[in-house]
């Protein structure tokens, strides 16, 4: 009898996740597994559009500012557009919210999920051709909130999400997700010539400690103490590790967590700078589901209990390696305050 072939697995991702969500006795597993799909299909359009856009003239600036007041690339609206006309024509979002619009909308009435998202993290990038991504979460709709409370379905905790993930475009399109009803964290890569995503690898664990760490070092005397203190331990091989850290920055949120995501270490931003709702709670939910942890930048702050009051509130993250963090976590507030701006 001939040998399965070695690599990505031939089950297609929406029969993986229906398999994974019929496992756990999810009554909602086939709607689960073409929500993802319907996902799926957005991240590949977007992926397309990215590698389409020099030779179409799409780039540089929109010429508007999203609802964060963040100057909008041309990009970002084409990823906003695409990413929503595919969720709305799945016919099962009730809510979409997204950090390129003021408000979240209804799309289907009485659908069974909200949807939020960043369609392009890192697009100040996106011109330059350094890698971004698509950033999502998934909630189940609250049946018990009238059409009228369309911003109650997106303000929720982000341990109530019933699946997470982001897409990375780089040298190969991949999907990270923490399927529903499992612990762990998947990676599938879009095969162009089927046009399908493929599992690649399952069960993605972030190592316990690495010895990394992932923000802009040209900040390093805006920082307080507490962090300036935690990075010259680990730079100087003092932590507790004893390890002698390295410092990586894409400065594209889902490439420096992609990476620590299989390396170790952490990434993050100490400012107030990051969206609860669209880029901390589903980041966090793949963290924890992946072995990891994600703070606030303070012992009490863990990400997925926080519980935003506004769709754009903005708050610090430090995501990653659990020993790491809970290092971190021993110098105190790492938190950076105020209200300076950088031109980068």
């Amino acid at each position: 009898r001939a040998c399965a072939p070695a690599g990505p697995d031939a089950a297609s991702l929406a029969a993986t996740v229906r398999a994974d969500a019929d496992a756990a006795g999810l009554a909602d597993a086939g709607e689960l597994a073409l929500l993802v799909e319907a996902i799926a299909g957005a991240c590949s359009e977007i992926g397309a559009a990215l590698e389409a856009a020099p030779l179409r003239g799409i780039g540089g600036l929109a010429g508007g500012a999203n609802a964060s007041g963040d100057a909008q690339k041309a990009l970002d609206v084409v990823a906003n557009e695409l990413f929503s006309a595919r969720l709305a024509e799945s016919g099962l979002v009730r809510v979409l919210a997204s950090e390129e619009e003021e408000e979240a909308r209804v799309v289907t009435p009485g659908a069974p999920y909200v949807v939020v998202f960043d369609p392009l993290d890192g697009s100040r990038n996106v011109d330059v051709n350094i890698p971004v991504g698509t950033i999502f979460g998934v909630y189940r709709s609250r049946q018990d909130l009238a059409d009228e409370c369309v911003e109650a379905q997106a303000l929720r905790a982000g341990r109530e999400q019933v699946l997470a993930g982001y897409a990375l475009y780089s040298v190969q399109t991949t999907l990270c997700l923490a399927p529903p009803g499992t612990e762990r964290a998947d990676f599938y890569t879009l095969d162009r010539a089927s046009g399908r995503f493929l599992r690649s690898q399952t069960g993605v664990h972030v190592p316990a400690r690495g010895a990394i760490y992932s923000l802009n070092d040209a900040r390093y005397n805006d920082w307080p103490d507490e962090l300036r203190a935690y990075i010259d331990a680990v730079r100087n091989g003092e932590s507790e590790s004893g390890k002698q850290y390295s410092q990586r920055y894409v400065c594209s949120l889902v490439a420096d967590f992609h990476r620590t995501l299989q390396q170790g270490g952490w990434c993050g931003n100490p400012r107030y700078h990051l969206r609860v709702v669209y880029e901390l709670a589903p980041l966090a939910l793949v963290a924890e589901r992946a072995g990891g942890a994600a703070t606030d930048g303070t012992r009490e702050g863990q990400v997925l209990d926080m519980q935003p009051s506004q769709l754009h509130e903005r708050a610090p993250l430090f995501i990653g390696s659990r020993e790491d963090i809970a290092e971190l976590e021993t110098y105190g507030d790492v938190r950076q305050h105020g209200t300076k701006s950088y031109a980068f």
